[in-house]
Protein backbone atom coordinates (compact mmCIF):
# COMPACT_ATOMS: atom_id res chain seq x y z
CA UNK A 1 0.00 0.00 0.00
CA UNK A 2 1.22 3.56 -0.47
CA UNK A 3 0.36 6.44 1.17
CA UNK A 4 -0.11 9.53 -0.86
CA UNK A 5 -1.22 12.37 1.65
CA UNK A 6 0.23 13.94 3.81
CA UNK A 7 3.46 12.83 2.11
CA UNK A 8 6.73 12.40 4.39
CA UNK A 9 7.84 15.23 6.57
CA UNK A 10 4.33 17.24 5.98
CA UNK A 11 3.96 19.85 8.41
CA UNK A 12 -0.04 20.58 10.00
CA UNK A 13 -1.48 23.13 12.81
CA UNK A 14 -4.42 21.50 13.45
CA UNK A 15 -5.16 18.57 15.38
CA UNK A 16 -8.02 17.44 12.08
CA UNK A 17 -5.93 15.83 9.23
CA UNK A 18 -7.24 14.19 5.98
CA UNK A 19 -5.05 11.08 4.86
CA UNK A 20 -5.27 9.73 1.79
CA UNK A 21 -3.88 6.28 0.35
CA UNK A 22 -4.08 3.43 -2.03
CA UNK A 23 -3.76 -0.52 -2.10
CA UNK A 24 -3.44 -3.17 -4.52
CA UNK A 25 -6.98 -5.05 -4.16
CA UNK A 26 -5.08 -8.14 -6.20
CA UNK A 27 -3.03 -8.27 -3.05
CA UNK A 28 -5.34 -7.96 -0.08
CA UNK A 29 -8.84 -8.25 -1.64
CA UNK A 30 -11.40 -5.90 -2.39
CA UNK A 31 -12.53 -5.48 0.80
CA UNK A 32 -9.54 -5.51 3.34
CA UNK A 33 -9.80 -4.08 6.97
CA UNK A 34 -7.63 -0.79 7.37
CA UNK A 35 -6.39 0.20 10.53
CA UNK A 36 -4.60 3.56 11.14
CA UNK A 37 -2.26 4.17 14.45
CA UNK A 38 -0.41 7.23 15.61
CA UNK A 39 3.04 7.04 17.37
CA UNK A 40 1.70 2.70 17.66
CA UNK A 41 -1.44 3.80 19.08
CA UNK A 42 -4.69 2.67 17.51
CA UNK A 43 -7.23 5.10 16.33
CA UNK A 44 -10.61 3.88 16.66
CA UNK A 45 -11.87 1.35 14.08
CA UNK A 46 -12.44 2.53 10.87
CA UNK A 47 -12.91 2.73 6.85
CA UNK A 48 -12.04 5.12 4.53
CA UNK A 49 -14.12 6.91 2.14
CA UNK A 50 -13.13 5.43 -1.38
CA UNK A 51 -12.43 7.88 -4.14
CA UNK A 52 -14.80 7.58 -7.26
CA UNK A 53 -13.08 7.22 -10.46
CA UNK A 54 -9.98 7.27 -9.45
CA UNK A 55 -9.29 3.30 -9.97
CA UNK A 56 -6.33 4.16 -12.31
CA UNK A 57 -3.45 1.51 -13.66
CA UNK A 58 -0.76 2.39 -11.52
CA UNK A 59 2.79 0.96 -13.33
CA UNK A 60 4.33 -1.41 -10.69
CA UNK A 61 8.06 -2.48 -10.57
CA UNK A 62 7.53 -5.71 -12.47
CA UNK A 63 6.24 -3.45 -14.82
CA UNK A 64 3.15 -4.37 -14.62
CA UNK A 65 -0.41 -2.52 -14.61
CA UNK A 66 -2.61 -2.48 -11.60
CA UNK A 67 -6.17 -1.09 -11.37
CA UNK A 68 -4.99 0.35 -7.48
CA UNK A 69 -7.99 1.58 -5.25
CA UNK A 70 -7.60 5.29 -3.57
CA UNK A 71 -9.28 6.27 -0.03
CA UNK A 72 -9.98 9.06 2.29
CA UNK A 73 -9.98 9.38 5.54
CA UNK A 74 -10.35 12.06 8.50
CA UNK A 75 -8.23 11.61 11.62
CA UNK A 76 -7.46 13.42 14.50
CA UNK A 77 -3.59 13.69 15.61
CA UNK A 78 -2.00 14.65 18.59
CA UNK A 79 -0.34 18.59 18.83
CA UNK A 80 3.22 16.88 18.86
CA UNK A 81 5.02 15.51 16.03
CA UNK A 82 3.66 11.89 15.21
CA UNK A 83 4.04 9.21 13.33
CA UNK A 84 1.09 7.93 11.31
CA UNK A 85 0.50 3.83 10.28
CA UNK A 86 -1.86 2.55 8.01
CA UNK A 87 -2.09 -1.52 7.82
CA UNK A 88 -4.45 -2.79 5.24
CA UNK A 89 -4.58 -6.20 6.40
CA UNK A 90 -6.82 -9.09 3.79
CA UNK A 91 -9.34 -11.58 5.01
CA UNK A 92 -6.39 -14.67 5.20
CA UNK A 93 -4.42 -12.02 7.67
CA UNK A 94 -1.86 -10.53 5.88
CA UNK A 95 -1.03 -7.15 6.47
CA UNK A 96 0.60 -4.79 3.95
CA UNK A 97 1.63 -1.12 5.72
CA UNK A 98 3.10 1.98 5.40
CA UNK A 99 4.15 4.83 7.31
CA UNK A 100 4.52 8.78 7.47
CA UNK A 101 6.24 10.96 10.02
CA UNK A 102 4.12 14.23 10.63
CA UNK A 103 5.79 17.30 12.07
CA UNK A 104 3.09 19.75 13.98
CA UNK A 105 3.50 23.34 13.48
CA UNK A 106 0.38 24.45 15.63
CA UNK A 107 0.45 25.72 19.09
CA UNK A 108 1.93 23.41 21.92
CA UNK A 109 0.35 20.86 23.78
CA UNK A 110 -0.82 22.38 27.17
CA UNK A 111 0.99 20.79 29.82
CA UNK A 112 -1.53 21.12 32.67
CA UNK A 113 -4.17 18.59 33.30
CA UNK A 114 -8.09 19.66 31.99
CA UNK A 115 -9.12 21.00 35.86
CA UNK A 116 -6.11 23.70 35.78
CA UNK A 117 -5.50 25.09 38.55
CA UNK A 118 -7.20 25.65 41.52
CA UNK A 119 -7.43 29.15 43.75
CA UNK A 120 -8.96 29.44 46.89
CA UNK A 121 -9.27 32.04 49.08
CA UNK A 122 -9.66 30.81 53.12
CA UNK A 123 -11.18 33.27 55.17
CA UNK A 124 -11.57 32.25 59.50
CA UNK A 125 -12.31 34.42 62.39
CA UNK A 126 -12.62 33.56 65.58
CA UNK A 127 -10.87 36.31 67.88
CA UNK A 128 -12.98 39.39 67.16
CA UNK A 129 -11.72 42.32 67.79
CA UNK A 130 -15.35 42.89 69.58
CA UNK A 131 -15.15 40.22 72.70
CA UNK A 132 -18.90 39.69 72.14
CA UNK A 133 -18.19 38.49 68.93
CA UNK A 134 -15.55 35.45 69.56
CA UNK A 135 -15.85 32.20 68.58
CA UNK A 136 -14.46 28.84 69.59
CA UNK A 137 -13.66 26.81 66.23
CA UNK A 138 -14.37 29.54 63.07
CA UNK A 139 -10.48 29.69 62.86
CA UNK A 140 -10.07 26.45 63.10
CA UNK A 141 -12.66 25.63 60.47
CA UNK A 142 -10.58 27.39 58.15
CA UNK A 143 -7.18 26.16 58.74
CA UNK A 144 -8.44 22.31 58.08
CA UNK A 145 -9.98 23.28 55.21
CA UNK A 146 -6.84 24.62 53.39
CA UNK A 147 -5.26 22.20 54.90
CA UNK A 148 -7.86 19.65 53.52
CA UNK A 149 -8.04 21.27 50.01
CA UNK A 150 -4.27 21.57 49.44
CA UNK A 151 -3.79 18.14 49.23
CA UNK A 152 -5.73 18.13 45.82
CA UNK A 153 -2.63 19.38 44.54
CA UNK A 154 -0.82 17.67 41.92
CA UNK A 155 -3.86 15.53 41.69
CA UNK A 156 -7.36 16.39 40.68
CA UNK A 157 -5.34 19.73 40.06
CA UNK A 158 -1.95 20.65 38.63
CA UNK A 159 -1.59 23.52 41.53
CA UNK A 160 -3.42 24.83 44.12
CA UNK A 161 -2.95 27.78 45.47
CA UNK A 162 -4.33 28.77 48.58
CA UNK A 163 -4.98 32.48 50.07
CA UNK A 164 -5.78 32.30 54.35
CA UNK A 165 -6.56 34.90 56.49
CA UNK A 166 -7.60 34.37 59.86
CA UNK A 167 -8.78 36.63 62.77
CA UNK A 168 -6.79 39.59 63.65
CA UNK A 169 -5.35 39.78 59.46
CA UNK A 170 -9.05 38.93 58.24
CA UNK A 171 -9.68 42.83 57.90
CA UNK A 172 -12.44 44.27 55.57
CA UNK A 173 -9.87 45.50 53.67
CA UNK A 174 -7.93 42.07 53.47
CA UNK A 175 -10.49 40.60 52.93
CA UNK A 176 -11.77 42.77 49.54
CA UNK A 177 -8.07 42.56 48.48
CA UNK A 178 -8.13 38.74 48.43
CA UNK A 179 -11.35 38.69 46.21
CA UNK A 180 -9.97 41.33 43.94
CA UNK A 181 -6.84 38.95 43.81
CA UNK A 182 -8.55 36.15 42.84
CA UNK A 183 -10.69 37.65 40.44
CA UNK A 184 -6.83 38.61 38.51
CA UNK A 185 -5.93 35.16 38.91
CA UNK A 186 -8.59 32.32 38.00
CA UNK A 187 -8.43 32.09 34.40
CA UNK A 188 -11.18 29.79 32.00
CA UNK A 189 -9.97 26.49 32.59
CA UNK A 190 -9.37 26.30 36.57
CA UNK A 191 -11.60 26.78 39.24
CA UNK A 192 -12.20 28.68 42.24
CA UNK A 193 -13.33 28.41 45.64
CA UNK A 194 -14.08 30.61 48.88
CA UNK A 195 -14.44 29.57 52.27
CA UNK A 196 -16.02 31.57 55.01
CA UNK A 197 -16.12 30.55 58.64
CA UNK A 198 -16.80 33.93 60.86
CA UNK A 199 -20.65 36.27 61.90
CA UNK A 200 -23.00 37.05 59.30
CA UNK A 201 -25.52 39.92 59.35
CA UNK A 202 -28.24 41.59 57.86
CA UNK A 203 -28.50 45.06 57.51
CA UNK A 204 -31.45 46.89 55.03
CA UNK A 205 -31.60 43.86 53.67
CA UNK A 206 -28.90 42.87 52.69
CA UNK A 207 -26.35 40.06 53.83
CA UNK A 208 -23.16 41.06 55.10
CA UNK A 209 -19.74 38.63 56.32
CA UNK A 210 -18.91 40.14 59.41
CA UNK A 211 -14.83 40.99 59.68
CA UNK A 212 -12.32 41.02 62.75
CA UNK A 213 -12.91 44.79 62.60
CA UNK A 214 -16.21 45.12 62.40
CA UNK A 215 -18.44 48.03 63.91
CA UNK A 216 -21.98 46.63 65.24
CA UNK A 217 -22.86 50.31 64.54
CA UNK A 218 -21.52 50.74 61.24
CA UNK A 219 -22.61 47.48 59.84
CA UNK A 220 -22.69 48.81 55.94
CA UNK A 221 -19.42 50.66 56.26
CA UNK A 222 -17.18 47.75 58.39
CA UNK A 223 -18.94 44.57 57.09
CA UNK A 224 -18.10 42.97 53.67
CA UNK A 225 -21.01 42.80 51.89
CA UNK A 226 -22.14 39.78 50.54
CA UNK A 227 -23.16 41.30 46.88
CA UNK A 228 -19.58 41.70 46.74
CA UNK A 229 -18.51 38.46 47.29
CA UNK A 230 -21.59 36.91 45.07
CA UNK A 231 -20.38 39.28 42.15
CA UNK A 232 -16.40 38.04 42.95
CA UNK A 233 -18.44 34.22 42.53
CA UNK A 234 -20.32 35.13 38.86
CA UNK A 235 -17.66 37.68 37.31
CA UNK A 236 -14.65 34.85 36.94
CA UNK A 237 -14.36 32.83 34.24
CA UNK A 238 -14.09 29.34 36.02
CA UNK A 239 -16.34 27.64 37.69
CA UNK A 240 -16.99 28.61 41.75
CA UNK A 241 -17.69 26.82 44.69
CA UNK A 242 -18.11 28.71 48.17
CA UNK A 243 -18.60 27.20 51.54
CA UNK A 244 -20.09 29.29 53.65
CA UNK A 245 -19.96 28.76 57.27
CA UNK A 246 -21.62 32.55 58.73
CA UNK A 247 -24.95 31.95 60.51
CA UNK A 248 -23.46 31.66 64.50
CA UNK A 249 -24.98 32.13 67.80
CA UNK A 250 -24.36 35.24 69.25
CA UNK A 251 -23.89 37.44 66.04
CA UNK A 252 -24.47 40.63 65.32
CA UNK A 253 -28.00 40.16 64.07
CA UNK A 254 -29.05 39.63 67.55
CA UNK A 255 -27.99 35.62 67.53
CA UNK A 256 -31.28 33.46 65.97
CA UNK A 257 -33.43 36.29 64.68
CA UNK A 258 -33.76 37.81 61.18
CA UNK A 259 -30.08 39.32 61.27
CA UNK A 260 -28.14 35.80 60.41
CA UNK A 261 -30.78 34.47 57.84
CA UNK A 262 -29.30 34.14 54.45
CA UNK A 263 -31.74 31.79 52.91
CA UNK A 264 -33.78 34.75 51.20
CA UNK A 265 -30.53 36.54 49.81
CA UNK A 266 -29.42 33.17 48.19
CA UNK A 267 -32.68 32.27 46.76
CA UNK A 268 -32.73 35.87 45.47
CA UNK A 269 -29.47 35.29 43.70
CA UNK A 270 -30.10 31.90 42.46
CA UNK A 271 -33.28 33.76 40.09
CA UNK A 272 -31.13 36.72 39.47
CA UNK A 273 -29.56 36.93 35.62
CA UNK A 274 -26.30 37.49 36.99
CA UNK A 275 -26.16 33.95 38.64
CA UNK A 276 -23.68 32.09 36.64
CA UNK A 277 -21.17 29.25 36.56
CA UNK A 278 -21.07 29.48 40.62
CA UNK A 279 -22.46 26.94 43.48
CA UNK A 280 -22.80 28.30 46.97
CA UNK A 281 -22.86 25.94 50.11
CA UNK A 282 -24.52 27.78 53.13
CA UNK A 283 -24.14 26.02 56.52
CA UNK A 284 -27.43 26.65 58.07
CA UNK A 285 -30.99 28.35 56.26
CA UNK A 286 -33.73 30.27 57.47
CA UNK A 287 -33.18 31.39 61.10
CA UNK A 288 -31.34 28.06 62.15
CA UNK A 289 -27.88 29.06 63.73
CA UNK A 290 -24.85 27.06 63.00
CA UNK A 291 -23.42 25.03 65.86
CA UNK A 292 -19.68 24.33 66.69
CA UNK A 293 -18.23 22.21 69.00
CA UNK A 294 -14.94 21.32 70.83
CA UNK A 295 -15.91 17.47 71.02
CA UNK A 296 -16.26 17.99 67.08
CA UNK A 297 -13.09 19.92 66.96
CA UNK A 298 -14.84 21.69 63.90
CA UNK A 299 -18.48 23.59 63.60
CA UNK A 300 -20.98 21.05 62.10
CA UNK A 301 -20.90 22.16 58.82
CA UNK A 302 -17.06 21.90 58.66
CA UNK A 303 -16.59 18.75 59.82
CA UNK A 304 -19.23 17.52 57.58
CA UNK A 305 -17.25 18.90 54.79
CA UNK A 306 -14.07 17.89 55.53
CA UNK A 307 -15.11 14.31 56.42
CA UNK A 308 -16.73 14.58 52.43
CA UNK A 309 -13.88 15.44 51.24
CA UNK A 310 -11.61 12.86 52.61
CA UNK A 311 -13.95 9.96 51.58
CA UNK A 312 -17.21 9.74 52.82
CA UNK A 313 -18.95 11.77 50.47
CA UNK A 314 -18.43 8.82 47.77
CA UNK A 315 -20.40 5.82 47.66
CA UNK A 316 -16.66 3.90 46.87
CA UNK A 317 -15.31 6.08 49.29
CA UNK A 318 -12.46 6.99 46.67
CA UNK A 319 -12.72 8.84 43.62
CA UNK A 320 -13.76 11.85 42.11
CA UNK A 321 -16.43 13.66 44.05
CA UNK A 322 -19.50 15.77 42.64
CA UNK A 323 -20.78 18.95 43.51
CA UNK A 324 -24.27 16.11 44.34
CA UNK A 325 -22.35 13.83 46.35
CA UNK A 326 -21.40 16.36 48.54
CA UNK A 327 -24.25 17.91 49.01
CA UNK A 328 -26.14 15.07 49.89
CA UNK A 329 -23.56 13.56 52.57
CA UNK A 330 -22.96 17.46 54.10
CA UNK A 331 -27.05 17.63 54.66
CA UNK A 332 -27.17 14.22 56.43
CA UNK A 333 -23.83 14.36 58.30
CA UNK A 334 -24.92 18.16 60.11
CA UNK A 335 -28.51 16.60 60.84
CA UNK A 336 -26.80 13.35 62.41
CA UNK A 337 -24.38 15.89 64.56
CA UNK A 338 -26.89 18.52 65.31
CA UNK A 339 -29.96 16.25 65.94
CA UNK A 340 -32.06 18.14 62.60
CA UNK A 341 -31.60 21.61 64.50
CA UNK A 342 -29.14 22.53 61.58
CA UNK A 343 -30.13 22.28 57.91
CA UNK A 344 -26.99 23.25 55.27
CA UNK A 345 -28.07 24.38 51.59
CA UNK A 346 -27.08 24.02 48.34
CA UNK A 347 -27.44 26.96 45.71
CA UNK A 348 -26.56 26.90 41.94
CA UNK A 349 -26.71 28.88 39.32
CA UNK A 350 -29.27 28.04 36.61
CA UNK A 351 -26.62 27.82 34.11
CA UNK A 352 -24.41 25.18 36.09
CA UNK A 353 -24.94 21.12 35.52
CA UNK A 354 -23.22 18.45 38.40
CA UNK A 355 -19.47 18.53 38.12
CA UNK A 356 -16.50 16.79 39.27
CA UNK A 357 -14.30 19.16 41.55
CA UNK A 358 -12.00 17.40 43.34
CA UNK A 359 -10.28 13.50 44.50
CA UNK A 360 -11.63 11.80 47.61
CA UNK A 361 -9.25 11.75 50.47
CA UNK A 362 -5.57 12.44 48.88
CA UNK A 363 -5.57 13.51 45.51
CA UNK A 364 -2.18 12.32 44.52
CA UNK A 365 -3.39 8.62 45.54
CA UNK A 366 -6.29 8.86 44.17
CA UNK A 367 -4.92 10.20 40.68
CA UNK A 368 -1.83 7.37 40.97
CA UNK A 369 -4.62 4.86 41.25
CA UNK A 370 -7.15 6.40 38.26
CA UNK A 371 -3.74 6.66 36.32
CA UNK A 372 -2.88 2.99 36.89
CA UNK A 373 -6.31 1.73 35.88
CA UNK A 374 -6.07 4.31 32.86
CA UNK A 375 -2.64 3.00 31.80
CA UNK A 376 -3.94 -0.82 32.33
CA UNK A 377 -7.20 -0.08 29.90
CA UNK A 378 -4.94 1.01 27.59
CA UNK A 379 -1.92 -0.97 27.79
CA UNK A 380 -4.53 -4.48 27.73
CA UNK A 381 -5.98 -2.61 23.84
CA UNK A 382 -2.25 -1.94 22.76
CA UNK A 383 -0.88 -6.23 24.01
CA UNK A 384 -4.15 -7.64 22.75
CA UNK A 385 -3.42 -5.57 19.48
CA UNK A 386 0.51 -6.12 19.33
CA UNK A 387 0.07 -9.91 20.39
CA UNK A 388 -2.42 -10.07 17.03
CA UNK A 389 0.02 -8.18 14.48
CA UNK A 390 3.12 -10.00 15.77
CA UNK A 391 1.34 -14.08 15.87
CA UNK A 392 -0.14 -12.82 11.79
CA UNK A 393 3.48 -11.73 11.32
CA UNK A 394 5.34 -14.76 12.79
CA UNK A 395 3.02 -17.09 10.91
CA UNK A 396 3.80 -15.40 7.46
CA UNK A 397 7.69 -15.46 8.50
CA UNK A 398 7.30 -18.86 9.30
CA UNK A 399 5.31 -19.82 5.94
CA UNK A 400 7.44 -17.90 3.55
CA UNK A 401 10.39 -18.88 4.99
CA UNK A 402 9.35 -22.39 4.12
CA UNK A 403 8.95 -21.75 0.38
CA UNK A 404 12.20 -19.72 -0.09
CA UNK A 405 13.93 -22.93 1.50
CA UNK A 406 11.86 -24.80 -1.16
CA UNK A 407 12.56 -22.74 -4.23
CA UNK A 408 16.32 -22.73 -3.19
CA UNK A 409 16.42 -26.43 -3.49
CA UNK A 410 14.29 -27.16 -6.23
CA UNK A 411 14.75 -24.36 -8.79
CA UNK A 412 17.86 -22.34 -9.78
CA UNK A 413 16.89 -20.05 -12.39
CA UNK A 414 16.43 -16.40 -12.84
CA UNK A 415 12.66 -16.65 -11.91
CA UNK A 416 12.46 -18.80 -8.85
CA UNK A 417 15.87 -16.42 -7.98
CA UNK A 418 13.21 -13.46 -8.44
CA UNK A 419 10.72 -15.55 -6.34
CA UNK A 420 13.21 -15.81 -3.32
CA UNK A 421 13.86 -11.90 -3.59
CA UNK A 422 10.67 -10.91 -2.96
CA UNK A 423 9.82 -13.54 -0.32
CA UNK A 424 12.38 -12.95 1.42
CA UNK A 425 11.43 -8.43 1.46
CA UNK A 426 8.11 -9.96 2.64
CA UNK A 427 9.95 -11.76 5.43
CA UNK A 428 12.16 -8.91 6.21
CA UNK A 429 9.25 -6.66 6.61
CA UNK A 430 7.23 -8.46 8.97
CA UNK A 431 10.75 -9.28 10.96
CA UNK A 432 10.43 -5.27 11.46
CA UNK A 433 6.83 -5.34 12.52
CA UNK A 434 7.72 -8.51 14.92
CA UNK A 435 10.24 -6.36 16.59
CA UNK A 436 8.62 -3.24 16.98
CA UNK A 437 5.36 -5.39 18.46
CA UNK A 438 7.41 -7.34 20.75
CA UNK A 439 9.55 -3.99 22.00
CA UNK A 440 5.50 -3.17 23.17
CA UNK A 441 5.15 -6.26 25.11
CA UNK A 442 7.52 -6.58 26.87
CA UNK A 443 7.56 -3.03 28.14
CA UNK A 444 3.95 -3.36 28.93
CA UNK A 445 5.10 -6.72 30.47
CA UNK A 446 7.62 -5.37 33.06
CA UNK A 447 5.40 -2.91 34.63
CA UNK A 448 2.07 -5.72 34.50
CA UNK A 449 2.90 -8.99 33.13
CA UNK A 450 -0.59 -10.17 33.68
CA UNK A 451 -2.03 -7.92 30.96
CA UNK A 452 0.33 -9.53 28.51
CA UNK A 453 -0.44 -12.76 29.80
CA UNK A 454 -4.15 -12.28 29.06
CA UNK A 455 -3.32 -10.73 25.55
CA UNK A 456 -1.84 -14.33 25.07
CA UNK A 457 -4.68 -16.13 26.54
CA UNK A 458 -6.84 -14.47 24.52
CA UNK A 459 -5.37 -15.68 21.62
CA UNK A 460 -5.15 -19.08 21.82
CA UNK A 461 -8.45 -19.25 23.03
CA UNK A 462 -9.36 -17.65 19.57
CA UNK A 463 -6.62 -19.91 18.04
CA UNK A 464 -8.09 -23.12 19.40
CA UNK A 465 -11.83 -22.21 17.72
CA UNK A 466 -9.87 -21.43 14.39
CA UNK A 467 -7.66 -24.89 14.35
CA UNK A 468 -11.25 -26.78 14.28
CA UNK A 469 -11.55 -26.08 10.61
CA UNK A 470 -7.72 -25.23 9.65
CA UNK A 471 -5.76 -27.85 8.11
CA UNK A 472 -2.98 -29.77 9.88
CA UNK A 473 -0.27 -28.10 8.07
CA UNK A 474 -1.87 -24.66 9.14
CA UNK A 475 -2.10 -26.14 12.61
CA UNK A 476 1.22 -26.37 12.91
CA UNK A 477 2.23 -23.22 11.13
CA UNK A 478 0.04 -21.35 13.97
CA UNK A 479 1.79 -23.80 16.70
CA UNK A 480 4.93 -22.93 15.86
CA UNK A 481 4.70 -19.23 15.55
CA UNK A 482 2.72 -19.05 19.12
CA UNK A 483 5.36 -21.37 20.26
CA UNK A 484 8.03 -18.73 19.04
CA UNK A 485 6.28 -15.69 20.09
CA UNK A 486 5.97 -17.07 23.80
CA UNK A 487 9.86 -17.81 24.26
CA UNK A 488 10.58 -14.02 23.28
CA UNK A 489 8.12 -12.38 25.55
CA UNK A 490 9.54 -11.89 29.19
CA UNK A 491 6.79 -13.59 31.46
CA UNK A 492 6.39 -15.69 34.71
CA UNK A 493 7.29 -19.37 34.64
CA UNK A 494 3.60 -19.40 35.13
CA UNK A 495 2.85 -17.99 31.63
Amino acid sequence: MTIISPSKGSSVNTNTVEVEYTFDPEVVGAEPKVAFKIDGQNLPATRGMRVKGEDKPVATTSAEATSRVREKQTIQVPSKDCTLQIIVISMGGAQNEASVSIKWTGAAEKAESKNGKLHVVVIGISEYADPSLRLKLAAKDAKDFAEMIKRQEGGFYTNVEVKMILNSDATRGSIIDALDELRSNAKESDTAMIFLAGHGTNEGGQFYFVPQDADQQKVRKTCVPFADIQSTATGLPSRVVVFLDSCHSGGMGGGGSVGNDISAVLAGWQKSRTAKGAVIFSSSTGQQLSQENIVWGNGAFTKALLEGLSGEAHPDKAGPICITMLEGFIAKRVADLTKNQQTPTTTKSMDLSDFTFAFAGDAREQKARLDQENYNKAAEEQAIAAFRDAFVAQQIVIQQGVKVKNLQVVNNDGFANEQISKLQKEIADKKTILTKNLALLNEISQRNSIIVGKAIAIREEQLANDLKTASTKQAEVAASAMSELKKQISLPTSY
